[in-house]
C-alpha cells in the first residue's frame, strides 16, 4: 500500500475510534488488521481506496451503521437512473437521448456480469434493511464513480458500456456525457376522494415547511389525510414537527405511505404516526427504527476523502423513542437495545416495473380507495 494510503488508513481508524459513538464495540484491532491484509495489495488509486475503506467500515460495524461511510469526490451522475427490482437493474429515468432505453434491464457493464458487480457493491455497503441496500445499489449504479470504484471495473476507464437483456447497448464517453437530474418537488398537496394528500420527501427548509402549513391550513372539504413520505431520506427531524402537529390537531383518520427509501430522521415521523394510530400502506422502510445517525464528518489528510460517521444512537426505552450521544452511556445499554427493530406497514404493497412503465401508482390508488374498519 502506498505511503499516502497507509497514513490515511491510520488516521481513519484513529479518528473513528475517538469520533464515532460506538463503532468498535464487537471488533478488536487484530480482527481489523487481519481483514485489511486481504485488501492491501489491491489499492492502486483513490477509487480503489474508497471501496476498501467502505468495506472496512462495514466489517467493523457488522453493517449495523448505514450512515457511516466514505463519500466520493466530484461524483458525476449518469445520463440515466436505475431502479433495482427483483434482482434486476432497470433504467427508469433518462435524458432525452436515451429515452428509448427506458425500462430495459442491464445484464453487464464493460463486459462484467451485473450479478457480479452487484455482489461487489453489496460488499461495500453497510445496511440494516434490504430496502436500504437496494436504494444504495440504485444510487451507486446511477453515478460514474459508483461504478468505476468496483473491483471488476477499470477505475481509470473513460468509457462505460451497458448491455441490456434485449441485446442492445449504450456506450458512454463519461467525459462528454450530461448528467440526468431528477426533479423532486417537496411540500405538495392535493385533495382527491375527500382525502387531503400531503407529499413530504425531505426533512429540509423550515421556512418552506411553515409556508406549507399556512397553505394547507386554509383547505377544507376532506375527511382523511394521506401523508406520502415515500422518498424521504431524512434531514432535520425538527422540521417535521409542524406537519405532525397539524395532522394530530386535525384529529382525522390518517394514512401514511412508505417505501424502501424512507430513511434516517424519517423514522421520527413514523414513530409519531404510529402513536397517533395512523394506517400505513407501502413497503418496508430503508432503516431499522433503532439506528445510528446524526452524522458528522472528517477529511483524510492525504486523499481528502470525506468520511461520514454517526454521533448518536436512536432506540426505544419504555415505548418511547430516545437517543444517546455519549459512548459511556451507550455501553451501559442492555444488549436488546441493539436488536434490530423493523417497521412493517399495515398493508404491504409496492409498485413493480410494469406499474412504473404505465405510470401507475398502486400504493396511492390503495390509499385513495382505502376503507377504515369501524
Amino acid at each position: 500500500m502506498k505511503k499516502r494510503y497507509s497514513e490515511d488508513l491510520d488516521y481513519f481508524l484513529k479518528k473513528l475510534q475517538t469520533k464515532h459513538i460506538y463503532l468498535f464495540h464487537d471488533k478488536s484491532l487484530d480482527d481489523i488488521n487481519n481483514f485489511i491484509k486481504n485488501y492491501k495489495n489491491k489499492i492502486n488509486n483513490d477509487l480503489d481506496y474508497i471501496y476498501f475503506l467502505n468495506c472496512i467500515m462495514k466489517f467493523i460495524n457488522n453493517g449495523k451503521d448505514s450512515h457511516s461511510k466514505c463519500r466520493f469526490k466530484n461524483n458525476k451522475a449518469l445520463p440515466f437512473m436505475f431502479k433495482f427490482l427483483n434482482n434486476k437493474l432497470y433504467i427508469v429515468g433518462s435524458n432525452s437521448l436515451y429515452s428509448s432505453y427506458l425500462y430495459k434491464d442491464v445484464i453487464s457493464i464493460n463486459g462484467v456480469s451485473i450479478i457480479k458487480l452487484i455482489k461487489e457493491m453489496r460488499d461495500a455497503i453497510s445496511y440494516t434493511t434490504i430496502g436500504h441496500l437496494n436504494s444504495e445499489i440504485e444510487v451507486n449504479f446511477s453515478s460514474i464513480n459508483g461504478i468505476r470504484y468496483l473491483p471488476s471495473i477499470d477505475s481509470n476507464t473513460s468509457n462505460l458500456v451497458f448491455k441490456f437483456s434485449d441485446g442492445s447497448t449504450i456506450e458512454l464517453d463519461i467525459d462528454k456525457t450530461d448528467s440526468y437530474i431528477l426533479e423532486r418537488n417537496n411540500y405538495l398537496y392535493d385533495i382527491q376522494n375527500n382525502k387531503l394528500i400531503l407529499k413530504y420527501i425531505a426533512c429540509k427548509d423550515m421556512d418552506a415547511m411553515n409556508n406549507f402549513i399556512k397553505s394547507i391550513s386554509k383547505l377544507d372539504n376532506y375527511n382523511t389525510i394521506i401523508l406520502d413520505i415515500r422518498g424521504n431520506g431524512g434531514g432535520d427531524s425538527s422540521i417535521s414537527v409542524p406537519l405532525i402537529d397539524f395532522i394530530k390537531n386535525k384529529n382525522l383518520k390518517t394514512i401514511v405511505l412508505t417505501d424502501y427509501t424512507v430513511y434516517s430522521s424519517s423514522t421520527f415521523i413514523i414513530d409519531s404516526m404510529v402513536n397517533y394510530n395512523a394506517t400505513f400502506i407501502g413497503s418496508e422502510i430503508g432503516t431499522t427504527m433503532n439506528h445510528y445517525g446524526n452524522i458528522s464528518s472528517f477529511k483524510l489528510p492525504n486523499t481528502n476523502i470525506i468520511v461520514n460517521y454517526s454521533t448518536k444512537y436512536f432506540y426505544y426505552i419504555n415505548g418511547e423513542f430516545s437517543s444517546c450521544s455519549k459512548r459511556r452511556e451507550l455501553k451501559k445499554l442492555e444488549d436488546y437495545r441493539f436488536k434490530s427493530v423493523h417497521f412493517r406497514p399495515d398493508v404491504l404493497l409496492d409498485n413493480d416495473i410494469f406499474d412504473i412503465m404505465n405510470h401507475r401508482d398502486k400504493v396511492m390508488e390503495k390509499a385513495l380507495s382505502y376503507e377504515f374498519e369501524e
